[in-house]
């Protein structure tokens, strides 16, 4: 029975992750939230809190550390490079400092969710092994989290996904609601990202928590084989609900003055493309026809 603590497991991918690992009787699960317990199951830790953090690792003893906690608000760590700090890349050196100070009774393998922004977005098809450029706090905050761990010796992988899409998701809950609701919206056409599906996403975790000792790369892409701008994903995501008479138009965004970036699509790393079994839009149908059973 392997033990797995999902650090910021009422979080969007944190829930979803948190319910498909369920379904697999290997796996004892833990999870912990902040604000919104989505689930009896999961304990309230402040993860700025390392005594708090502290007393909830050492009581559930996890093999595995799924770290999804931390702020994924760009525009607020852009605000206060302190906020973001405090909140992406101080609780990694407590978690650090945590295991390496109880070691006797904790030494968990850490899955870190970090993100595309490590990048600056200029080119575009970022690999696993390209050096980091990033150009807001939000990029800059996960990066140093990574360079923690880097330095440390606790067992780790970087996990950096982008955009994950799915039913509970921000974007994705509000392309479907617009669409269905036949509205006219503008969506951006000259920046680009890889939209990964949340379901592809949980998968991959699965497969690296298995397979985790046979893994030798230290940061894995895990993303969807697609490159697109937001105006593409949201004109075949509008022709897979089958909704003919909504308005997309594309818009540019002035990357200058903006948070969002030219092209911050990540290329998928070799375990990650080898072990995909479906093609990217299958991923999202499903997620279309589970909005619309549900």
């Amino acid at each position: 029975m392997i033990k797995i603590s999902i650090i910021g497991a009422s979080s969007f991918i944190g829930y979803r992750l948190y319910r498909y690992l369920s379904n697999f009787d290997n796996f004892k699960l833990k999870g912990t939230y902040n604000l919104n317990k989505k689930d009896s199951n999961f304990d309230r830790v402040d993860i700025m809190n390392k005594n708090n953090l502290k007393d909830n690792l050492i009581k559930e003893k996890p093999d595995f550390i799924l770290w999804i906690a931390g702020s994924k608000n760009v525009k607020e760590c852009e605000k206060n490079y302190n906020f973001a700090y405090s909140m992406n890349t101080k609780p990694i050196e407590c978690l650090i400092d945590i295991i390496n100070n109880n070691c006797k009774i904790i030494k968990p393998k850490v899955l870190f969710f970090s993100a595309d922004y490590v990048f600056d977005g200029t080119s575009g098809g970022y690999k696993d092994n390209d050096r980091p450029n990033p150009m807001t706090n939000y990029g800059k905050t996960n990066l140093l989290a990574e360079k923690v761990l880097e330095k440390s010796v606790i067992d780790y992988k970087i996990i950096r996904t982008a955009a994950v899409m799915g039913k509970g998701g921000i974007f994705f809950n509000w392309l479907l609601k617009v669409i269905n609701e036949e509205k006219e919206i503008e969506v951006y056409s000259n920046t680009y990202f890889s939209p990964t599906p949340v379901e592809f996403l949980n998968e991959n975790i699965k497969n690296i928590i298995v397979n985790y000792e046979k893994i030798g790369s230290k940061i894995i892409h895990i993303v969807g084989e697609k490159s697109l701008s937001r105006y593409e994903f949201a004109s075949k995501l509008a022709k897979l609900i089958k909704k003919d008479n909504v308005k997309l138009y594309p818009q540019e965004v002035n990357i200058k003055s903006s948070l969002f970036q030219r092209d911050l699509s990540l290329i998928q790393s070799r375990f990650v493309k080898k072990n995909q079994v479906k093609d990217f839009w299958d991923y999202i149908e499903e997620e279309v026809k589970n909005d619309t059973n549900n």
